[in-house]
């Protein structure tokens, strides 16, 4: 399984166990301290949710995310697959 998917299961599963414990700072960091590019892309995912008490549907929205890639091969592709360009009109 790839480090993306990985981190989409880990954000899950964060946000599910600390979903009661959000506080309402200006800075909301993640319960696990996290690094890399996956890290900062899960710490804003977290903090923008946390801000707004939307854990529990970015957690359902990233589990059907997670889904649909394990599902559908060729959209896994197209999220993960760093040699498919991008075509902006």
């Amino acid at each position: 399984m790839s480090r993306s998917l990985l981190s989409l299961q880990s954000l899950s599963a964060i946000a599910m166990r600390c979903a009661s414990t959000a506080g309402s700072s200006p800075m909301v960091r993640t319960p696990v301290p996290l690094f890399g590019i996956d890290g900062r892309y899960v710490s804003a995912i977290w903090s923008a949710a946390s801000k707004q008490k939307k854990l529990d549907a970015v957690d359902n929205e990233l589990k059907q995310l997670l889904t649909l890639t394990q599902k559908d091969v060729r959209f896994k592709d197209l999220l993960f697959n760093p040699l498919i360009k991008v075509c902006v009109h």
